[in-house]
Order: structure tokens, then C-alpha cells, then sequence
């Protein structure tokens, strides 16, 4: 560790323990700790590089705290040049409660928000008192709990504020903007929120979160969030916003996440998928653009994870429309590091705050951190705004296309080299011009493109478009189409030498843009600027091939729904959406089918349709809308659908909605799966499909009250092999003692499959003395692969000298890896030359080649060896504490 940390610390206690800086080029430097600041929350940085921090006071307060009654506001400056040290700490605001979040504007104004308000602050004499509050929005609701309300920042170029809702615990609420509008909403999950500056035109801009903590633009405009806590269902989330994205958490259809109408990686139609998972509780996301850390850190995302004790990178990697990524460690530290809040500073450094202990009781415990390059290039912070837009630093350039004129964004936007350059100047062009529509067709029947002339023009113009392709892409789509219709309509430009080469380049820049860049194909969207209406026509009659990628399709769906109003609850809807259910086109149908259910259309006159379709997603949807829109007149249809579905996903979506329909929802506050009253009838009738019948085997808990020893005795003998394995595999999990007679009886039985002797001996327990007995027996048998299970089911118990001796006979007459196991029982050690838990690489090389798929499953729910199920569940069995593993 450098002298220079060691200098750092010393000046507080010395009991603190640094977190690893796992990159050597880097270096950390304790700001400040305790008792100059406690149970720190958000953090920011304003352009004079003073450090504003919130200082928790009511999060929660035991009995007995000494502390002020109320959050405060501290403002940490005037850093040792050596240490980091801030030698300066003062108070900028205090007064509220349950402050999370707050972000300086390019203004100078402090955006703050708390559980249930935003407001904002003003320093009008730069005393380093905040002596102007103005309210931003608010919150009407009974919901209460500190950190599910409002918190995270980010700001659009435009001059919008987004921030996060969390899941309020399913309380109504009211979202009260400054003007007076609103939004309610409850049990829907956490929502994305924008305004403007001053607290007008609040609307949603996406939902389906726990908890997005974390809001951050980068360089391109686009916007990333990290969402706090997925409860039964890890990891957390990173997560690539677009406006009307849904991300699949329902509150009202359990707090677990573990229903089956909740998706948490875009596993139901028209959700969308997580970037990447995240450690745990992340609270804070920055893209990195700067020039103080390494060149390669530029662009990448930084998350701090609070519950595992990292700051971690992020890179992305383009996947369709969106992207995937992934993580570097950049610092790990242990139970006493709780990286919380997270800024970029004007040298480019960062700092972030570090609530330190566990407990979410307030204990007089807080650290403030700053991360930088050991040896920083010089700064460079031109004053010229054409030069600035070159700079990497993020901030320099937004401050330098604000100064650039419109005629200078497009030219600078043309003209730029990098594509951070590109993307600031189009995003100053874009604004200055006004709304894009309605300059679109000035920009198409510009006279410079056929005065000017010229292939070095056209290529500028070309880069300009992309540019602007990247910020508004579905506008950018129609103002393709403008050109399109202009040329073909204008016999002079057809025969322009300088327009048909302009023409013919752009129309192979559009043909060749993946959807990273354009965002969506410009033909469709050119075929749904029509009325509502005619969207689906337009589209069959261009025989249009859509991408089949959920962001292209949420982009579709959020147009669509925008148009919707004038239609809603006419029969030309429906009528629309029953003709592409009934096209030939699969791509247009899924797709419509979401925008019908996204809708919230009662969907009544659609569910037949819906359930008979060939796309097993359009069948959800049906499903769903059944239970959620309480349609009870198609109980008959969803039950005559449940015994004769074809995955077990459309099985337990089936379930969940009958029970929704009976309103017994939830059925049992530890089991969000519901609809296991059904299921019995599924498993005991014999003209059920068998595997519905598989199906609702595995959805029915082993001590279920109506599995019966004789039912269970009755399906031992069914001619299905495979639901003789389930019977076997739910007496196994039996917690009563009449389970050991039924499995001894099997695992013995030679008249019975190998597998079935296997699957029967996991149940069998060495403590008890038959079993133990049993197991000896069968491990001394001719059967291969049942004496392997019998051996490992003795395994982790201490022998008697006789067993002992037993195993020492059997082991000289075996080889190869039976001799190993046998060995291995023996000695009660592992296996031997293991790879690291963390070393993937090579667990993957262990599993290739020929192996035994059922041997495996066998261990993954093995008491003794794996028990793996204990957390996870696979195909439906296990227990849902970690991910589903299926």
C-alpha cells in the first residue's frame, strides 16, 4: 500500500481498513471519515470542485441517537494536495428527512430528492449556504419506507431532470409536478420519471423496477440505471433505458419477483432485458468521461455495489439495439466498505461516499473516497468552444456545444472525427432547430443540396444525418422517407448528378445500419406515421421484414401506443389486431399482440384468438389478460388451455391466472407460484397430456395435503416413465417417515429402471440403520451406476470398522473413477485437484467431452454432495432463494 494512502488514513482512525485497489495505476484517498461525516448517502460534485454530500440523520434513527434531528447537506473543500484530505467541511442545507439523492446542474443548481420530494437549491451569493428552495415535485402516499421512493438524477441536453421511483411497497401514490399534473399509479413496480427544471410536464418514461436507484446519460444521450434490489430473483440490474421500456417487476403480483407474470431479463413478451447482472444493491451509475483515469476507462460504466463491497466497471458491447457487458472490479474491500453515492469530479477524478457498516440503523459510522491515475496527464481545458468540443471530458463538451450556434453544431457535427464530438454537436443542432418534425422537411429541401454539390458535401451531410440518427431515430426514419419522396418527386434532382449520388449513398448508409446506430428500420417507421388505423395495413401491404429485437419492438410499441387515444375502445382495434393474428406475417402478429396488451384495451374479444395462435408468447398475453383483467366468462377456455399447453412456462402462467380469477391471490405469502389447488386433478387424471402432467408434478409442494400415499403409489405405476421419476423425485422431498419404506422398495427393486434405483437412493439417509444397510448392498451390486449412487449417498458419515472394511474389499476390486469415488467415501475427503472456485475457465474444461447428464442432475439435488437445490430451482423443483437456474 502507498505511503501516500497510509498518510490518508492515519489522519482518522486507525482502525479503518482501505478497500483493494485492483487496478495498479490508480490510487484512493480518504476524503473524509467519521465523526466529520456520518451515514452518508448521495453524493455530487460541482464544477469548483467541491465535494456536497448527504449526511443521513433519520435513516432509521434508534433510540437514543445523539446526531441532529433532521439530513443535512455537507460541502467538503479545500483538499490537501497530498493526502486528499478535505480541511474544509461545512453545512450547505439541513432540515429534511430520508435523503437520498441529490446533482448539480450545469448552473450551479442542486437538485435534491428525498423519499417523497424533489427539490431545489440555490447558493445566490456563493457563501456556501443554500438560502433558496424550490420545490420540483411530490409525492401523495401512505408508503413510507426511506429508500423505495424518489432518488437518483440524471439530466438530459435539453434542460430535463430524470429520477426514480421505487416500488413504494405497492402503495397508491400521486405524482404532483410543480404545475399541478399528475400521475398515479400503485402496485405497478418502480417507475423512470422526467420533468423539466422547474418541475412541469412530469411524465412516466418507463416502468417495471424494484428499486432504480441509479440514473446516468453518457456521451451518446443515452441513459443507463441500476435497479437496487430484485429480492428472490438476483442478481440487480443495469439496465439501457428507452422511452415506454417496460422492465418486468410487478409489486402487485408479489414482493418476491417470483411470479410468473414478472420478468426480471425480459423473459415476457414486450419486456426488456437487463444489460448486465450487478453486485448487490447498487446504488449509483456513471459513465466515465474524463481524461484522469486510464483512456480505456472512457465510456465504460461505473456502478458502486453496496451489498457486495465493489466499485465496478461496466464495458458494453453492442447487442441489436441495445447492449450487453461486461464487469471489472475496480475496488473490493470488505464487510466495512458500503460505496454508496458516486460523482465525476472537474479533473477527472471521482469520489463516493461510503456508508461503512451493514446496519441500515444509523451508527456514526461514513467515509468519503476519491479514485485517480496515480499519474494524471496534464489537463487540458480550452476556453474555445470549437476546441473543447474535442476534449475528453464530458462536461467541458457539453458546456462547449451549448455556446455553438445551430449553423456551427451542424457543420462541427459533419465535420467531427470522434463520435463523442459528433454526437454533442447534432445533439445542439437538434435542439436549436426546434421540434424535429417540424424542420425535418426544411432540412430535406435545403437548396444547399443541390447548389453546393460536391462528394466531400455529401459526406458531410451523411455524417450529420447519423449523427442526428443516433439522438431521434425514429424521426430521423421519416425524414429519410421525405427524402426519398422528394427525389423521386422532382424530375431535376433525379437527374442531378450531384443529388443521385447523395441519394444513392444515403440509401445505402440507411440499407447498412445495424440497430445500434439507427435505432429502428427507417421503412417501417415511415409505414406507421399514418392514423392508428391503417398501422397494420401499411405494414402488410409493404411486406415489411421487422428485427426481431425487444428494443426495436419497444420503440414500435411506445409509437403505436402514442397514437392510440384515438381509438380507444372502438372496434376498429380490435378489429386491427384480429387481422394480424389472422396475417401471414408471425413478426407483425407478436408485435401487435403486445401493443394490444400494453394498451390496457380490455382485451375481452381477443383472448380466443390469442390462445389459439401457434407463438407461445401471443398465448401468454392471452393468459395474462385473462387473470388481469378478471375475464371469469373465459375460465372454461384458459382450463380446457391448461390441459393442453405446451411449456411449463405457459403451464404456471395458466395457474396464476385461475387463481387470480378465484381470488385467492396470494395463496401463501412464501409461495408466489400460485394455482397449485388445480394441479391435483391434472396429476391423478390419465387423459391429461403427460407432460401437463410432469408439468404440474413439479408445481405442487411434496407435503401438499392431496398428494395421498396412495395417489403417489398409483403414479409409481403409470406407464409414463417419466412421471414415475416425478412421483419418486416428490416422495423423495416427503418430510413424513413413511417416504424411507417407498424408496428402499424402489432403489432395490432390479425390476425398476436404473434411473428410477437412482433417483430413489438420494432419498435414502446413512442414519438410518435400513438405509445405511441398503446402501452397502447396492454399492457391492453389479449395476454401475446405481453402485456409484449408493457410494456417494454414504458419503460424509462416519463408518464403523466392519463398513470400513466392507468399502476396503470393494475398492481393491474397482478402477478408475468408481475406485476414486469408493476412496473418497472411504477417507471422507473431496475430490482430488479441484480448480479454484473463480477460475471458470477450467471448471468448463472439467465438462467437456462425454459425460452423464442424468448423474449430474442427480447431484444438483443431492443433500450430501450438491444441494444445489437448497437455493435454486431447475425446471421447476428446488427451492427460489438464488436465481432459477433452467
Amino acid at each position: 500500500m502507498s505511503a501516500l494512502f497510509l498518510l490518508a488514513v492515519s489522519a482518522y482512525a486507525a482502525d479503518i481498513t482501505p478497500p483493494a485497489v485492483l487496478d495498479d495505476r490508480l490510487q484512493l484517498q480518504l476524503v473524509a471519515a467519521e465523526p466529520d461525516v456520518v451515514t452518508p448517502t448521495g453524493l455530487t460534485v460541482d464544477d469548483q470542485g467541491r465535494v456536497l454530500v448527504i449526511e443521513s440523520h433519520t435513516h432509521f434513527r434508534p433510540e437514543g441517537y445523539k446526531g441532529p434531528t433532521a439530513d443535512r447537506i455537507l460541502m467538503l473543500d479545500d483538499f490537501d494536495a497530498a493526502t486528499g484530505k478535505a480541511r474544509k467541511i461545512s453545512v450547505l442545507f439541513e432540515g429534511t428527512t430520508h435523503t437520498m439523492s441529490l446533482a448539480v446542474y450545469y448552473d450551479g443548481s442542486i437538485y435534491v430528492a428525498t423519499r417523497g420530494e424533489i427539490f431545489r437549491l440555490r447558493d445566490n451569493d456563493n457563501d456556501g449556504k443554500a438560502e433558496e428552495r424550490t420545490k420540483i415535485c411530490h409525492l401523495e402516499t401512505a408508503g413510507n419506507y426511506p429508500h423505495n421512493g424518489l432518488s437518483g438524477f440524471a439530466f438530459d441536453f435539453a434542460g430535463n431532470v430524470y429520477f426514480g421511483f421505487g416500488e413504494n411497497l405497492g402503495a397508491d401514490y400521486k405524482l404532483i409536478g410543480s404545475d399541478g399534473k399528475s400521475l398515479a399509479g400503485g402496485g405497478e413496480g418502480g417507475n423512470i420519471y422526467c420533468c423539466d427544471l422547474a418541475g412541469k410536464n412530469v411524465r412516466r418514461v418507463a416502468t417495471g423496477f424494484w428499486n432504480p436507484f441509479g440514473l446516468g446519460f453518457d456521451a451518446f444521450g443515452r441513459l443507463f440505471a441500476v435497479d437496487n434490489d430484485p429480492d428472490s430473483r438476483p442478481p440487480c440490474r443495469l439496465l439501457h433505458i428507452v422511452e415506454g421500456g417496460d422492465y418486468g417487476y410487478r409489486f402487485r403480483n408479489g414482493r418476491k419477483g417470483v411470479h410468473p407474470f414478472t420478468a426480471w431479463n425480459g423473459e415476457l413478451p414486450g419486456t426488456l432485458p437487463m444489460v448486465a447482472g450487478t453486485g448487490e444493491a447498487p446504488c449509483a451509475v456513471v459513465a466515465y468521461e474524463s481524461d484522469n483515469l486510464p483512456a480505456e476507462y472512457r465510456g465504460d460504466l461505473l456502478v458502486t455495489s453496496w451489498g457486495d463491497h465493489r466499485l465496478e466497471r461496466y464495458r458494453l458491447k453492442p447487442r441489436g439495439a441495445s447492449f450487453s457487458a461486461e464487469m471489472t472490479p475496480v475496488l473490493r474491500g470488505d464487510e466495512n466498505f458500503r460505496p454508496v453515492g458516486l460523482a465525476l469530479a472537474p479533473d477527472g477524478s471521482l469520489y463516493f461516499s461510503d456508508w461503512v457498516d451493514k446496519s441500515y440503523n444509523l451508527h456514526g459510522k461514513g467515509r468519503v473516497w476519491r479514485l485517480s491515475a496515480k499519474n494524471p496527464p496534464r489537463l487540458n481545458r480550452p476556453d474555445d468552444p470549437i476546441a473543447a468540443l474535442s476534449s475528453p471530458h464530458g462536461p467541458l463538451r457539453e458546456a462547449a456545444a451549448r455556446k455553438l450556434t445551430r449553423e456551427e453544431a451542424f457543420q462541427l457535427a459533419a465535420e467531427a472525427t470522434s463520435e463523442r464530438e459528433r454526437s454533442v454537436a447534432a445533439r445542439r443542432y437538434v435542439l436549436m432547430s426546434g421540434p424535429f418534425l417540424a424542420y425535418a422537411e426544411k432540412l430535406v429541401n435545403d437548396p444547399m443540396l443541390s447548389q453546393r454539390g460536391g462528394r466531400m458535401f455529401i459526406r458531410k451531410q451523411l455524417r450529420a444525418y447519423e449523427a442526428t440518427a443516433r439522438l431521434r431515430p425514429r424521426d430521423f426514419a421519416r425524414i429519410a422517407k421525405l427524402m426519398e419522396e422528394r427525389i423521386r418527386n422532382n424530375q431535376h434532382l433525379q437527374t442531378s448528378e450531384e443529388n443521385r449520388i447523395f441519394h444513392e449513398q444515403f440509401d445505402n448508409w440507411l440499407k447498412n445500419r445495424d440497430a445500434e446506430t439507427l435505432g429502428a428500420p427507417a421503412e417501417w417507421l415511415a409505414a406507421t406515421s399514418g392514423p392508428f388505423q391503417t398501422l397494420v395495413p401499411a405494414i402488410e401491404r409493404h411486406n415489411l421484414a421487422i428485427a426481431n429485437d425487444p428494443f426495436l419492438e419497444t420503440e414500435k410499441i411506445d409509437d403505436s401506443l402514442s397514437r392510440f387515444p384515438e381509438l380507444a375502445g372502438v372496434a376498429q382495434f380490435e378489429a386491427a389486431v384480429k387481422r394480424s393474428l389472422n396475417g401471414t406475417n408471425p413478426t407483425i402478429a407478436h408485435w401487435m399482440a403486445i401493443v394490444a396488451y400494453r394498451s390496457g384495451h380490455n382485451l375481452r374479444g381477443l383472448v380466443p384468438e390469442l390462445l389459439a395462435s401457434a407463438d407461445q408468447d401471443i398465448q401468454l398475453i392471452g393468459v395474462v389478460c385473462i387473470g388481469e383483467q378478471s375475464l371469469t366468462e373465459h375460465r372454461a377456455l384458459l382450463e380446457n388451455f391448461l390441459a393442453t399447453c405446451q411449456s411449463r412456462r405457459l403451464f404456471e402462467a395458466a395457474l396464476a391466472s385461475l387463481s387470480m380469477l378465484d381470488a385467492s391471490r396470494p395463496r401463501d405469502p412464501k409461495n408466489e407460484s400460485a394455482g397449485e389447488d388445480y394441479v391435483v386433478r391434472l396429476v391423478s387424471e390419465s387423459k391429461v397430456n403427460g407432460d401437463v402432467r410432469r408439468f404440474a408434478f413439479r408445481a405442487l409442494r411434496p407435503e401438499h395435503p392431496s398428494l395421498s400415499n396412495n395417489l403417489l403409489t398409483q403414479l409409481l405405476s403409470d406407464t409414463d416413465v417419466v412421471l414415475r421419476l416425478e412421483a419418486i423425485r416428490t416422495i423423495r422431498q416427503r418430510p413424513d417417515a413413511q417416504r424411507w419404506p417407498q424408496l428402499r422398495e424402489i432403489a432395490a427393486g432390479k425390476d425398476r429402471s436404473t434411473q428410477e434405483r437412482c433417483e430413489a437412493i438420494l432419498g435414502l439417509s446413512p442414519g438410518n440403520d435400513e438405509d445405511r444397510k441398503l446402501l452397502f448392498d447396492l454399492a457391492a451390486g453389479e449395476n454401475a451406476e446405481v453402485s456409484d449412487e449408493a457410494l456417494r449417498g454414504l458419503r460424509g458419515f462416519d463408518l464403523n470398522d466392519g463398513e470400513k472394511q466392507k468399502l476396503m474389499d470393494l475398492t481393491g476390486k474397482l478402477d478408475g473413477p468408481r475406485k476414486e469415488l469408493a476412496e473418497r467415501v472411504l477417507a471422507r475427503n473431496p475430490p482430488k485437484n479441484l480448480p479454484k472456485p473463480e477460475d471458470q475457465a477450467a471448471w468448463l474444461a472439467l465438462a467437456t467431452g462425454d459425460g452423464n447428464a442424468q448423474a449430474g442432475e442427480r447431484i444438483f439435488y443431492h443433500l450430501r454432495v450438491g444441494g444445489c437445490f437448497r437455493c435454486h430451482e431447475f425446471e421447476g423443483r428446488g427451492y427460489q432463494i438464488g436465481p432459477d437456474l433452467t
